[in-house]
């Protein structure tokens, strides 16, 4: 029940009618963009893998002073909750009735708020119905992903495809530790303020660009795996066909944004040798941003949800690797900007 529960808190956005694969809903100019612009587009930098080394079980997420004394390890907690990362006889309630209660905690007014003495902290899962966005907010960050999103001709967020283009025309796919390294705090304020603006097409730090793409994520009043964050943190997910499954469940806007996540992962890591960002390294690097818990969490509750996102979009990850990609791009390739060409 309480699974149920946090589904009804973090399920935002409305109601999608699922097409029988992922991109079949393409006008005229996508139809013909899926017949020239594939994956195989995106050519394979000499001596750069296509993808990532796959992350071993023996490697741990967490920082190396984390755990208390005592405290079991994280490659303990793997050998007790069997391969699918879930407890088999867990004691006590589900991750996802804990996170639940932690949002409904962090969403109870406080006494000084209540009283008019104080603003209340903005709840991660939302604030309520949000109404029609006025035209100085449309590019703002925090904005609900619903039907006054902006979107461009693949079905995403403008605002993201324009930081995507920042990054592709300053070449910043070649940055070491491009997404990994934080911007300049001046740098990303003024970045910031020209993607709000809708002017993200004059920003000139990459990396601001970068960390802002993270940022429009982590932000979004509701989370962008809202519909399937019960059986995700649960650990119900236990491979790349069931956590690719759990993602058609989700609506469309959604569905395509992260799919574009994908892509972009795909585009940075095949850029390895130059910018030392692996698959594994480009997800543990959005993990966080896609599923932010409120810090009425335990932290080693969080820690395990923190994980849990990784473990998903790792096997998400390889299930588009295994299977190709989507038929046509969402969005244009490192190479088609050298080109001059467009998506």
């Amino acid at each position: 029940m309480e699974g149920d529960r946090l589904q009804g808190f973090l399920a935002a956005g409305p109601a999608a009618t699922m097409p029988s694969g992922p991109f079949t809903k393409m006008g005229a100019a996508d139809a013909e963009m899926a017949q020239t612009q594939t994956i195989s587009d995106v050519p394979v930098p000499v001596n750069s893998p296509t993808v990532a080394t796959p992350r071993h079980s023996h490697v741990s997420m967490e920082p190396a002073n984390f755990r208390s004394a005592g405290a079991p390890s994280a490659a303990a907690r793997r050998s007790s909750s069997g391969a699918g990362g879930t407890a088999a006889a867990r004691s006590g309630p589900r991750l996802s009735e804990k996170l639940a209660a932690s949002y409904q905690a962090a969403n109870a007014p406080s006494r000084a708020s209540s009283a008019g003495g104080g603003k209340s902290r903005r709840a991660w899962f939302g604030k309520g119905k949000a109404g029609a966005p006025s035209p100085k907010s449309t590019w703002r960050f925090g904005q609900p992903l619903d039907t006054s999103t902006p979107l461009t001709s693949g079905g995403v967020p403008t605002t993201l495809e324009q930081l995507r283009m920042v990054l592709l025309q300053g070449e910043g796919y070649m940055i070491e530790g491009i997404f990994r390294v934080s911007p300049a705090a001046s740098a990303l304020k003024a970045s910031r303020e020209l993607a709000e603006a809708g002017r993200a097409a004059r920003i000139s730090d990459l990396e601001s660009a970068a960390q802002l793409i993270k940022v429009w994520f982590r932000e979004l009043p509701t989370s962008i795996l809202a519909g399937c964050a019960a059986p995700l943190v649960d650990g119900e997910l236990r491979s790349p066909a069931a956590c690719d499954a759990a993602l058609q469940r989700l609506p469309e806007v959604n569905r395509r944004t992260l799919y574009w996540v994908l892509e972009l992962i795909t585009d940075i890591c095949r850029y390895e040798v130059q910018n030392r960002m692996t698959a594994q390294s480009m997800v543990i690097v959005f993990a966080p941003n896609l599923i932010a818990p409120p810090e009425t969490l335990d932290p080693m509750s969080a820690l395990e949800v923190n994980r849990r996102v990784v473990q998903f979009m790792e096997m998400l990850f390889t299930h588009y690797n295994e299977g190709g990609g989507p038929a046509g791009r969402i969005g244009p390739s490192p190479s088609m900007v050298a080109r001059g060409t467009r998506a």
